[in-house]
């Protein structure tokens, strides 16, 4: 079984176990990235989605999740890092490698793109 990470019309198929552990990481370093009580309240939407909503194979629908580009771009920052981190051996086990290059590759592609709109 997989889950996907879509936005829009574009998906991506991850393993259940990838998408779980690219939420776990992000939820593990936003809290130092979080600079606002809304970075916080985003923190805890994520966290509540994970906790009470999230099973294998389910879908990650970015729109749905992050739905304003405030917190499309909060997330994006935690998922650039996310795959910063994992490179430089600072996020996750790495007495095995096999995980790392996809993870790297997955954090880059959940990464929210916001969404232009006229006000912009």
């Amino acid at each position: 079984m997989s889950s996907d990470i879509c936005m829009g019309e574009q998906f991506v198929w991850v393993s259940n176990m990838e998408l779980h552990r690219l939420i776990a990481f992000a939820l593990e370093i936003a809290p130092a990235r979080a600079e606002t009580p809304e970075h916080r309240d985003f923190i805890v939407r994520l966290r509540e989605f994970y906790d009470e909503q999230y099973f294998p194979g389910c879908s990650f629908d970015l729109i749905e999740r992050f739905p304003t580009i405030q917190e499309r771009k909060f997330w994006a920052g935690c998922f650039h890092d996310v795959a910063r981190r994992i490179f430089l051996r600072e996020l996750g086990s790495h007495d095995i490698s096999f995980w790392q290059s996809a993870t790297i590759g997955d954090a880059y592609i959940i990464v929210p793109k916001p969404q232009p709109t006229m006000a912009d």
